[in-house]
């Protein structure tokens, strides 16, 4: 959906389109779902997440100026949620679960054999492993497809910080990829 249809959709929505609000939902709840699966949570928490991120944007939709893109925005509220939840429920502690769907891809079908199951759970242990900093900023880029400006908007950082997160991020997740691999070449 590019922004200026989502642009008339809000407007619409806030003049009691339900119809323009159920589009929007069905927009972007794919999305949101598949970035919290991306940051660690398990399907039933990323459906709460969702629900509750919608939510708030619904909620707090005046804030939004239509000169901003939405998507940024709305994905700064689910970053804001999800960081809160975090330190509220789990302090510093890493959520668990969640396999890496690209969009909120369908989690009911599993993979065609055993190697790419131990593939994702490998993939999905790595991410785990970042710092949220820079798992935010790699799901956002490759999961969510995000440009490196539009995350550097939904963080609330410059583009050159992003560019060092993703960096360091792809750099550690390499190594652990790699050390995982030679460990299991030794079994």
């Amino acid at each position: 959906m590019v922004e200026e249809a989502t642009t008339q959709l809000l407007g619409r929505a806030a003049r009691g389109d339900h119809q323009a609000l159920e589009e929007l939902v069905g927009f972007w709840q794919p999305r949101l779902h598949g970035l919290f699966l991306g940051l660690g949570a398990d399907p039933h928490q990323a459906e709460d997440l969702v629900q509750e991120t919608l939510l708030r944007a619904l909620e707090h939709l005046p804030r939004w100026q239509p000169r901003a893109s939405f998507k940024t925005w709305l994905y700064h509220v689910a970053l804001n949620l999800w960081r809160d939840q975090k330190r509220r429920a789990y302090g510093r502690h890493e959520l668990l679960g969640g396999i890496l769907p690209k969009n909120g891809a369908d989690l009911a079908n599993p993979p065609l054999d055993a190697a790419g199951q131990a593939e994702r759970e490998a993939v999905r242990h790595a991410l785990l492993s970042l710092p949220l900093a820079q798992r935010e900023v790699l799901v956002l880029r490759f999961y969510q497809e995000l440009s490196l400006e539009e995350i550097a908007r939904a963080c609330r950082c410059s583009a050159n910080t992003v560019k060092s997160r993703l960096r360091l991020a792809l750099v550690k997740l390499r190594r652990e990829l790699e050390a995982e691999h030679a460990q299991h070449e030794q079994e």
